[in-house]
């Protein structure tokens, strides 16, 4: 049995899988053309947000969180690119930015 596309909840839950699948694809198509498709898939989820405030039936749950997971996919990508760990940084700087700019009480 070809165990080379294995995709079984463990293996796709391993963060060690979820890294070589991004390095592969960035080896695959390059930097650039995972900017375009990063561009690409954030137009498309921008586009179903904007019709489930325009009541879209098009705008269905399932919709919106392939558009995510698309969204997440890229982003992953760009923790290759970038490096997980300033961008995790930022992410958590952000964070405590807006706690404090909202005046947000969190327990």
């Amino acid at each position: 049995m070809d165990n080379s596309h294995r995709t079984d909840t463990e293996e796709l839950n391993n963060r060690s899988y979820s890294l070589r699948v991004c390095q592969a694809l960035l080896d695959k198509y390059g930097v650039d053309a995972q900017f375009l498709k990063l561009i690409e898939e954030c137009n498309e989820l921008s586009r179903i947000a904007a019709k489930k405030l325009m009541r879209s039936e098009e705008a269905t749950a399932d919709n919106i969180v392939h558009e995510i997971v698309d969204v997440m996919v890229l982003i992953s990508q760009m923790h290759v690119i970038f490096g997980r760990e300033i961008l995790s940084k930022l992410y958590h700087a952000k964070l405590q930015e807006l706690v404090v700019i909202h005046e947000l009480k969190i327990e």
